[in-house]
């Protein structure tokens, strides 16, 4: 298996890692590897290579401090991680955002994310100091985000802020789902 052809690779090189920790990192980089196998086409042909990595900017700051719904089975995250990359671009792309309702939207996004996020998961949990920095981080991120929103939302630039607005009510749909999974267990 070529994993455990790389992990002995390292350790014959001097370069000590933890087993686990190696497994870990290859198994979330195959993951991303077939994501981007998958979604690299298909941006290509939808020709929104530019609003893909705009996404990607987005969505990554976001969900890295916001967390939410985590799936135990990583075929099944990477397959979903698709499905949305792939539905938030073409929802960005083909539908019009009615300004002022966004920004209502958007509001209330920021209010159910601060009192709801982040939410951490099942295997990882986050203390009372984490959870405090991550809100901290994560309003920082919404605060340049509504401010991008602000900027995009006219002319020839507004699916950029449709990008800003799918991705959050995602990412807010997400932690709904997250919090009420794991307030069930």
């Amino acid at each position: 298996m070529l994993k455990n052809r790389l992990f002995e690779l390292f350790d014959k090189n001097n370069i000590n890692i933890d087993i686990d920790l190696f497994s870990y990192g290859y198994d979330i980089s195959k993951h991303y590897l077939i994501y981007l196998c998958f979604v690299v086409p298909l941006i290509i042909i939808m020709h929104s290579f530019l609003y893909f990595l705009f996404f990607i900017i987005i969505f990554t700051f976001l969900r890295r401090y916001l967390g939410g719904y985590h799936f135990n089975n990583n075929y099944l995250c990477t397959f979903f991680s698709i499905l949305f990359t792939i539905l938030i671009l073409q929802l960005s792309i083909s539908i019009k955002i009615i300004i002022p309702v966004s920004h209502l939207l958007l509001i209330l996004y920021f209010f159910l994310i601060w009192i709801i996020g982040p939410v951490d998961h099942i295997n990882k949990k986050i203390n009372k100091k984490e959870l405090h920095f991550y809100k901290i981080k994560t309003l920082k991120i919404l605060i340049v985000d509504y401010i991008l929103f602000i900027l995009l939302s006219h002319g020839r630039l507004k699916i950029f802020a449709n990008i800003i607005f799918f991705t959050l009510t995602f990412c807010t749909i997400n932690l709904l789902i997250g919090k009420l999974i794991i307030s069930t267990k």
